[in-house]
């Protein structure tokens, strides 16, 4: 997809989200991040500036996601449009459905194929208290480059108060499928390696969050992953991650 496309879509989110009913929340963030990581996969640039703006009413909610970088091959942007809903099933109870359509505009210039890396997913998950899990189903991952080949990724979560301003989260994720295989047989210069032996693959994360003044938050984290492939051109070794965020209201 162009760089004008995305343009054009991100244009007209931010309209449907500016133009909402008066009840509407619309919030935003920005962040600056020594890592970001995709399902534990830190990308080819290291350090991010990120940022979104967000739409809600009631259960219904949309926004847009951007980051200078994006997850190991691709060393452009990355964009992400996405909504749903969640509703209660009791006080306990949250349960969240929805999609995410993830936009890299540089793809089709970063390799020889020319692949298209766009594609969409979706996704659903309940909240029960302090735990949390979500189960994502894309049927092409990364667009061409999986040719037609599925993937599914398992997220589960508890987040542990640890006082008023400061919490800690742990976290692990299941990634599998064909489509998962073939977005690892991709290298940094965009040939495929048959070599590529990863098809699914756990991460992991523990999370410090501690929410300062005047809606800035810093977290401090550690990323990694069991993936144990020589073959692979990217630095899989734990990560120490570090960002700084900025929430606001319009």
């Amino acid at each position: 997809m162009s760089k004008m496309k995305v343009l054009v879509a991100g244009s007209a989110l931010g309209a449907a989200i500016l133009a909402g009913p008066a009840a509407a929340a619309v919030t935003g963030t920005v962040a600056a991040t020594s890592e970001y990581t995709f399902r534990g996969i830190t990308s080819s640039d290291g350090a991010a500036v990120q940022g979104s703006l967000d739409w809600s009413d009631g259960g219904l909610y949309a926004g847009i996601w951007g980051s200078n970088t994006a997850p190991l091959v691709f060393d452009g942007t990355e964009v992400d449009l996405y909504g749903g809903y969640k509703f209660k099933l009791s006080d306990a109870v949250e349960v969240d459905i929805g999609a995410i359509y993830y936009l890299f505009p540089e793809s089709e210039q970063i390799s020889a194929s020319a692949f298209d890396a766009d594609y969409p997913e979706i996704y659903g998950g309940v909240n029960l208290g302090n735990f949390s899990a979500k189960l994502y189903y894309a049927s092409k991952y990364f667009g061409e480059l999986s040719a037609d080949e599925s993937a599914t990724y398992l997220n589960l979560a508890y987040n542990m108060p640890l006082k008023d301003t400061l919490g800690l989260k742990f976290a692990v994720g299941y990634s599998d499928g064909d489509g998962v295989e073939n977005f690892f047989d991709l290298l940094d210069d965009g040939a495929l390696n048959a070599s590529a032996e990863t098809q699914d693959y756990l991460d992991y994360s523990i999370t410090l969050t501690k929410t300062l003044d005047n809606g800035f938050a810093a977290s401090f984290g550690l990323v990694g992953t069991d993936i144990d492939d020589s073959s692979l051109d990217f630095n899989d070794d734990p990560k120490f991650v570090v960002t700084l965020s900025k929430g606001f209201e319009i």
